[in-house]
């Protein structure tokens, strides 16, 4: 689950479901300079993952849109990869 909270009150103004079993292990904010410089959020997620050892039966990265003035997210896009992802870096560009 993704869930979008205001800074000071802690309220809650989105709650995304994921699909399949899916877990969010990692995010980042990145911009795509096709994309006008507007900032996107990439959240890599794995379904039925396993600790020990950790295993998944598929990753994907989930990449949002900020809508209504940051307040909510839009999926724009859903990608299979292999694997658990770790995004690390909160500012990448990435360039196509």
């Amino acid at each position: 689950m993704v869930v979008i909270l205001t800074t000071f009150q802690l309220k809650t103004l989105q709650l995304i479901n994921l699909d399949n079993n899916e877990a969010a292990f990692s995010l980042a904010v990145v911009t795509f300079t096709a994309g006008n410089n507007e900032q996107y959020l990439v959240v890599g997620t794995a379904a039925d993952t396993f600790v020990a050892p950790r295993s998944c039966r598929s990753g994907y990265l989930r990449v949002y849109q900020f809508v209504d003035e940051g307040r909510s997210l839009e999926l724009l896009h859903k990608v299979m990869s292999c694997g658990i992802l770790q995004l690390t870096s909160s500012n990448v560009e990435v360039y196509f």
